[in-house]
């Protein structure tokens, strides 16, 4: 049989994971990582989630995403888990996939999870759309019991497009469980953008932003954290350019919030001598 390719991370997405792990290693509670879209943020998802399944495996691991497309890639790229890649061993989890039209019961999770537990099995990873997650919870007989069991059953939430965490029902949610007294799960999110229309998501990950292409694991320890503007967002987008991880532009175009028939123009010539590269 073949060997599984072993996955080649670039420099940008090893200092995202870094920072990740780390922030996780000292017992942060989150880690919000913003970078443009196509730069591979689902390959520094996979190393958190690794990091999160060897530190606490007696503990349910949960991704959500917006859409049963995304579902459907997390967890294949999920089950890449369990191939050896480079110097990594595969890993022996089970997952289950919920989505629209698909069983889900939380009780029966939650059982599972306490089960594994108590005879020390292996990990369960649980890959949700977030409207499945919040009409599994509806659905049981006591809603608040069953926010509070699972805040307390998890070791890791991730949350792929992580913006779509700021629509008011689903940010009740996740800082509910978040904010449970016993909870001590590791709330990660991803995202390109973190802003959900026009409202900020960072306060919901505690501010604790790591902007790929700008931030490195050492800045990132020293809690310096950069706000969501313009500015930085210009920025992280010039210097993806730069290293030819976007496709080039002629020119970026962004819609001033303030006046929406006034737009905004940054041309690639504005960016410097750098801007001849692309």
């Amino acid at each position: 049989l073949a060997r599984p390719l072993r996955r080649i991370l670039r420099s940008v997405q090893q200092d995202g994971r870094s920072a990740a792990v780390n922030a996780m290693r000292r017992g942060e509670r989150s880690f919000l990582f913003i970078s443009p879209t196509g730069t591979g943020k689902t390959e520094v998802l996979l190393g958190v989630v690794r990091e999160a399944m060897t530190s606490r495996p007696e503990k349910l691991l949960m991704v959500l995403a917006d859409s049963n497309i995304l579902v459907d890639q997390l967890a294949t790229n999920l089950r890449s888990l369990a191939s050896r890649s480079g110097r990594s061993p595969g890993l022996d989890f089970d997952l289950v996939q919920w989505g629209d039209g698909m069983g889900v019961n939380l009780s029966e999770i939650l059982s599972d999870v306490a089960r594994r537990k108590q005879l020390g099995l292996k990990p369960l990873v649980v890959v949700s759309t977030t409207q499945s997650l919040k009409a599994s919870i509806s659905a049981s007989p006591d809603s608040a019991q069953a926010r509070q069991e699972l805040a307390r059953a998890l070791s890791f939430l991730g949350y792929d497009e992580a913006q779509h965490s700021g629509a008011p029902q689903t940010s009740r949610l996740l800082r509910t469980l978040f904010e449970d007294t016993e909870a001590h799960f590791f709330l990660y999110g991803t995202t390109a953008t973190p802003m959900h229309s026009s409202n900020s998501i960072t306060g919901l990950f505690q501010n604790r932003t790591f902007w790929a292409y700008l931030d490195t694991p050492r800045s990132y320890a020293s809690s310096t954290r950069r706000e969501p503007n313009l500015t930085v967002i210009i920025d992280q987008l010039a210097a993806a350019a730069r290293l030819g991880d976007l496709t080039p532009f002629g020119q970026f175009h962004f819609i001033d919030g303030a006046d929406p028939n006034r737009p905004f123009f940054v041309s690639s010539t504005d960016l410097g001598e750098e801007s001849t590269r692309y």
